[in-house]
């Protein structure tokens, strides 16, 4: 049987299916630009190279993604030099397109915008961070980008690596500074194309990582202002991720974050920000929060953690940490677990009060005119104990 004539490359938007083909093999790649077709049969089966070349046209992180409808690409390890190319290297699906339902599979940063190699590193717009397990469907596909829309959130936008088996085997780790060399690479997610320089936008080479996977590091990058105004949006820190060969060094940071005392050196403020935004969740228990940040310098009775109007209020506890450049409360339920988290930060131009991301009530900001005053213990004579919202002493005896 004669071989079969290689096509010619083709150029067309977006994304092709992979098709099964009686008698032989297909694959066409089509990711936005110019990338060979091929095709083999039992007689002419794919040359190694000739099949790597096409492959690596796909996105890196697509490798392992299936889309919980039972859709998806799956790709295995290429064949070396010397191995034959066969069909059941690669297992033919769709990939992600508009109305799969699809699940986070490792924390992930969500953009309120599609990003890629000319976005300014201090400017993503993260606006949530996504949770493993948490599901979503589809809007659209743009590049390595996913969008999808809630009522409460809008339309976000999320790298299509954070849904592959890949981001499933994800760990986060104890958070500790990574140093880059000159010239070293951040990628959007691990062999992604859109990638940055160090020092393109950071103002530094230094950044704590807090997950690993293979050879990378997930490293948190803080945004240059946590909350814009005009938009109403609080922002996240992104996660971004950087290699083995690009790191010259490795520190753990001290923990707890938050200590006190000759000799602790606390991370900066946006590292600290950023850090505490990972690693404490709503529901976690006490010891896990007093690992992290610390004994506090307060502890106090919380404002009402009720949320249901009606009913009667809810009253925790909250421990109260205080810098010279912020203040920080988090609060926990009657049961002991972290129900809310609030910070307070001095000299802003205007006041502004509990500025949030959508729904996200969980970590708040307050942004006062004047300097941070010290918190002062003070034991009250006499405090209601009720459970109504609001009552009021009528009188009292001697």
């Amino acid at each position: 049987m004669a071989k079969p004539k290689q096509p010619q490359a083709v150029k067309r938007p977006g994304f092709s299916l992979i098709h099964g083909i009686k008698g032989s093999l297909a694959l066409i790649c089509l990711v936005g630009g110019t990338v060979p077709a091929i095709t083999a049969s039992a007689s002419a089966p794919i040359a190694p190279a000739a099949l790597n070349e096409a492959v690596n046209g796909l996105p890196d992180f697509l490798t392992g993604q299936r889309a919980k409808n039972g859709e998806g690409l799956a790709l295995s390890k290429p064949p070396t030099s010397g191995e034959s190319a066969s069909p059941g290297w690669l297992s033919l699906k769709t990939l992600p397109k508009p109305g799969d339902m699809m699940e986070i599979r490792f924390q992930s940063p969500l953009f309120s915008r599609a990003v890629h190699s000319g976005t300014d590193l201090r400017q993503m717009n993260v606006t949530y961070i996504g949770n493993p397990g948490e599901k979503f469907m589809i809007s659209s596909v743009s590049g390595e980008m996913l969008s999808f829309h809630t009522y409460e959130r809008g339309t976000l936008w999320i790298p299509q690596w954070y849904i592959s088996a890949a981001a499933a085997s994800t760990e986060s780790i104890d958070p500790i500074y990574v140093t880059l060399r000159k010239e070293g690479e951040l990628s959007l997610t691990p062999s992604s194309k859109a990638r940055w320089t160090t020092g393109n936008g950071t103002g530094d080479d230094t950044f704590v990582a807090v997950a690993r996977w293979k050879d990378w590091y997930g490293v948190i990058v803080p945004p240059a202002v946590w909350y814009a105004d005009e938009a109403y949006e609080a922002y996240r820190p992104a996660m971004l991720w950087v290699r083995d060969k690009d790191v010259t060094q490795t520190t753990a940071v001290p923990l707890p974050l938050l200590k006190e005392g000759p000799g602790t050196t606390a991370p900066d403020l946006d590292t600290l920000q950023s850090l505490i935004l990972q690693v404490l969740k709503p529901g976690d228990d006490a010891a896990k929060v007093k690992k992290w940040l610390g004994d506090p310098k307060l502890t106090e009775v919380s404002g009402n953690l009720q949320k249901e109007g009606g009913e009667p209020i809810i009253l925790g506890t909250s421990w109260r940490y205080e810098r010279e450049d912020a203040h920080l409360q988090v609060t926990f339920t009657p049961a002991g677990k972290l129900a809310a988290a609030r910070w307070v930060f001095p000299g802003s131009d205007r006041y502004s009060s509990r500025p949030f991301a959508g729904d996200d009530y969980f970590f708040t900001q307050d942004y006062t005119v004047t300097s941070l005053p010290q918190t002062r213990e003070v034991q009250p004579n006499w405090r209601n104990s009720g459970t109504l919202a609001y009552t009021y002493l009528l009188g009292a005896g001697k």
